[in-house]
């Protein structure tokens, strides 16, 4: 089982994982996360308009539709305003 420090505890009585999501920390003020499937469709676009040098965005794993997304590999881009570099990543989402 792989798990998170950002994971919250479930209290005793329930099972299973909880709410999961992925956070994006440490983002540059007034940016935005694209986030595309392995075949290169566009998922969801996160803005994130914070004034702090070290923001934090969460993803909470659905689509722009709201649905759920499947397990596999993702890739986003974080784009910020008056920064030339774009910083790709990948991420899996596991069962």
């Amino acid at each position: 089982v792989i798990s998170d420090v950002f994971e919250k505890p479930l209290p005793a009585q329930e099972r299973g994982r909880g709410q999961q999501a992925v956070n994006f920390i440490n983002l540059p003020p007034n940016c935005t996360i694209r986030i595309y499937s392995s075949s290169g469709v566009l998922v969801r676009t996160i803005y994130h308009g914070s004034t702090l040098q070290s923001g934090s965005e969460t993803w909470n794993l659905r689509t722009s539709e709201g649905l759920e997304v499947a397990f596999g590999v993702y890739f986003y881009v974080v784009e910020a305003q008056g920064i030339s570099d774009k910083k790709f990543g990948k991420l899996a989402i596991i069962q």
